[in-house]
């Protein structure tokens, strides 16, 4: 019986960094950016103002309490807020948490990495005999959109919000009554 030995060779370092090169240099061309960019970006931004005032919406169905989304347009942010009527006057509260992070519902498009660039351009909302425009939409806890004028809710007449990085723009439309809302 003979035993035959075999000389088992390893890999140079050399060979090793070229195979990790190429491997790298694949992955940048097969997998895609993770960083939104362009109209996806203000796409976005659009998606996630759409989802705080439908959430607002829900939320004022579902505890019975008046619920809202602010939108400055001077700060660029938008907060989520209900209104606390134990008291003898209504109060805004902005304690309202965001759904899927737990964290208070205020976003700052300029600070918030996923909307670099984008901008709250404008945020109209005109009410039932109230001069001029609001910069708010709040929800009866019947879902019904209203603006509370000195402790009188005033119906939605009509509601634009418009969104751009400057290239790229997104407009998102309210409708009175429902408050359901379209991307023209």
């Amino acid at each position: 019986m003979s035993v035959v030995l075999v000389r088992q060779r390893g890999k140079s370092l050399a060979e090793l960094l070229v195979v990790v090169t190429l491997l790298g240099a694949l992955a940048v061309i097969v997998v895609p950016s993770l960083t939104v960019l362009g109209p996806e970006r203000v796409e976005l931004a659009a998606v996630e103002v759409a989802g705080a005032i439908r959430f607002a919406q829900s939320e004022a169905r579902r505890s019975g309490a008046e619920h809202g989304v602010l939108l400055d347009t001077t700060a660029q942010r938008l907060r989520v807020y209900r209104i606390d009527d134990s008291g003898p006057s209504p109060v805004v509260m902005f304690d309202v948490y965001h759904p899927l992070d737990k964290q208070l519902y205020d976003l700052r498009f300029a600070t918030d990495a996923r909307y670099q660039k984008v901008r709250l351009d404008d945020a109209t909302f005109v009410y039932q005999d109230v001069a001029g425009s609001q910069q708010d939409i709040g929800f009866l806890a019947s879902g019904e959109p209203r603006y509370l004028d000195a402790g009188t809710p005033r119906l939605l007449v009509s509601g634009t919000v418009t969104l751009s990085d400057g290239n790229h723009r997104q407009q998102l439309n309210i409708a009175p009554r429902t408050g359901r809302i379209t991307q023209p």
